[in-house]
């Protein structure tokens, strides 16, 4: 076998010389990336395949190919090509929601499979912050390695109902994403579909767009978690082809690689400053619009620093103060050049311009940088907002993300609030403001006027009740006996039957103490309570259980998470009294003080 034939083989298997043994657990693992392989990711796309015909989704397959991966393994050797797969992997991750998977596939393949989603959109939006995390440069040995990747995109709705259709149908659209150049994502388009869209059809359309006036800008409400006022909005791009409203997804990327999210990003800043100008004079008073900023208008005017005298022609034009635009640039955008950039950031502020950060804690932003950025806002991104209430490591950076940006007097947005679950915990952990379906989609401005008009807000309601009991225990019969023999104890008793509801529960309420059986089905108690524990520390966390779970008991309560033990068969007033001690012991922990802000 020649070296080059050695080499395809070694990276497309992932097997260096293993014996047969070995060859039946690589194709579920991949040896260097620790991925799951062919074989693993052939099982999970075909159960996300059976829910989505159940349950009416779609599911996402995308292949993602490293453009430059040849180049390094060839002239940097097979340790950097390694280091290069290996930390892609590791990006890949951090970028995507735990319900998704993703496999290497080939040499330098990656296949992500994306259960239940709803829109191109998100689909989209994804597959952007994917390939801006492996375009941020990679350390191996003291150098910096510069890669850049494409990704072919097929939906089960769209491409295909089968797991062949829809690997074959993402591999011909990263070639697709290949032919039309580096560092960008495709959906697949058939060639002989007269119902395709021919993309130089579409660019030209797209730069008809502005003249025809197609452009438009809807505003997604900010409400404060204090006030439950609206105190802001955010300008999203729309686009209105014929009688449909095109997705962003389906035409910023196309924007950004022909240059044309220049002049609309210019058209977008002049469009809010007017649309703000047309109701303060309808008496609608004022509120603070962000806009969001590009990556190519940011390259397009480091040179020149023009963003700033363009912002202000425009404020100036609508006889707005400055301090009512805000401009919104992705963390990754910020990494790029960062001292070019706060350099440009330092003169907006200086001009009053408000700005923030977007999609917080995606990307790899220096501390060091993060100190000298003039900005106003970080913006929690929706993949830690989504899995807030329930993933210990989700809430920890939620509530590492807002203790740092207090610490430095900024003002902390979460994106993507959907549930009030989502929003209570928010509070309790001190997010100061949120934007989200929960409150309101993104709205035309007819109708964003019409909700300032109205006053509406957000009604909270007292959530801090005095001494709250939650029990949950996978029978109702025993939910039923424990809440009978507490009726008289003047506890407000929370119950469910499910462990990850009971973290909803717990996001939505103030709970002091907490009473889990410790056989359940989904989730034992002691692994209940040691989630509960990272995201609720606050709580006295007790386990129900008979002597047959003693070593498992013992380990939660020897690592915090369970207080006390509780044993079935239990007698009622010893279980009377440990419950009363517990209320207590919250009490001397955290006095009486109310959590909520």
């Amino acid at each position: 076998m020649s070296m080059d034939a050695s080499r395809h083989c070694r990276y497309r298997t992932g097997v260096k010389g293993r014996k047969d043994g070995k060859l039946a657990v690589l194709a579920y693992r991949d040896e260097l990336t620790g991925l799951p392989g062919e074989g693993l990711l052939a099982d999970r796309l075909a159960q996300s395949l059976a829910l989505a015909t159940r349950e009416g989704k779609a599911v996402a397959v995308l292949e993602l190919g490293l453009d430059d991966f040849e180049r390094i393994d060839r002239t940097l050797g097979h340790r950097a090509a390694d280091r290069l797969l290996q930390e892609t992997s590791r990006r890949l991750g951090a970028c995507l929601r735990r319900a998704d998977t993703v496999a290497r596939r080939g040499g330098q393949g990656f296949i992500i499979v994306m259960p239940q989603v709803a829109m191109r959109q998100d689909i989209a939006i994804v597959a952007r912050k994917i390939l801006d995390a492996i375009a941020m440069p990679i350390d191996v040995q003291g150098r910096e390695i510069h890669a850049s990747g494409s990704i072919g995109i097929a939906l089960s709705t769209e491409h295909g109902e089968t797991a062949e259709d829809l690997l074959d149908k993402a591999a011909q659209a990263l070639t697709q994403a290949r032919q039309a150049g580096r560092n960008r994502y495709a959906f697949h388009v058939e060639a002989a579909d007269p119902g395709g869209v021919d993309r130089l059809q579409l660019e030209g359309a797209l730069r008809r767009a502005l003249e025809r006036r197609e452009l438009v800008l809807h505003y997604q409400p900010r409400v404060d978690l204090r006030s439950g006022r609206v105190v802001a909005a955010e300008a999203l791009l729309r686009w209105q082809r014929d009688d449909r409203l095109v997705a962003p997804g389906d035409f910023i990327a196309l924007a950004e690689e022909t240059g044309l999210i220049v002049a609309i990003g210019e058209w977008a800043l002049a469009e809010a400053c007017r649309q703000q100008r047309e109701w303060l004079d309808g008496g609608l008073g004022i509120v603070t619009v962000g806009v969001n900023v590009s990556q190519q208008q940011l390259r397009q005017h480091e040179a020149t620093r023009s963003l700033p005298e363009v912002c202000q022609r425009h404020l100036a034009a609508a006889g707005l103060d400055s301090r009512w635009l805000e401009l919104e640039l992705t963390e990754s955008m910020v990494m790029e050049s960062p001292a070019q950039t706060i350099a440009l950031l330092q003169t907006l502020h200086a001009a009053g311009t408000k700005l923030a950060i977007d999609d917080f804690g995606t990307g790899y932003s220096s501390l060091a940088y993060l100190t000298q950025l003039p900005v106003e806002y970080l913006k929690i991104d929706r993949s830690f907002v989504n899995e807030v209430c329930c993933d210990p490591n989700s809430a920890a950076v939620a509530r590492a993300i807002i203790g740092l940006a207090h610490s430095l007097q900024l003002t902390v947005i979460a994106e993507g609030v959907e549930t009030e679950a989502q929003m209570h915990f928010l509070r309790k952990l001190g997010c100061d403001e949120m934007q989200g379906f929960l409150f309101s989609r993104p709205l035309p401005a007819a109708q964003f006027a019409a909700l300032l008009a109205e006053g509406r807000r957000v009604a909270f309601g007292d959530r801090a009740v005095a001494e709250t009991l939650l029990l949950v225990d996978d029978e109702i019969a025993i939910l039923n006996s424990l809440k009978r023999l507490l009726h008289r104890e003047g506890y407000r008793i929370l119950t469910t039957t499910d462990p990850m509801e009971g973290l909803q529960m717990l996001a939505s309420n103030e709970v002091q103490v907490i009473i889990s059986d410790q056989r359940m089905p989904r989730m034992s108690g002691t692994e209940f309570l040691s989630r509960v524990k990272s995201i609720h520390p606050q709580t006295i966390r007790m386990v129900l259980s008979g002597y047959a779970d003693l070593q498992s008991v013992t380990d939660a309560v020897n690592h915090g998470a369970i207080w006390r033990f509780l044993t079935k068969p239990w007698d009622g007033d010893d279980l009377r009294k440990q419950i009363r001690e517990g209320f207590r012991e919250h009490v001397l922990r955290h006095g009486d003080r109310e959590l909520t802000p």
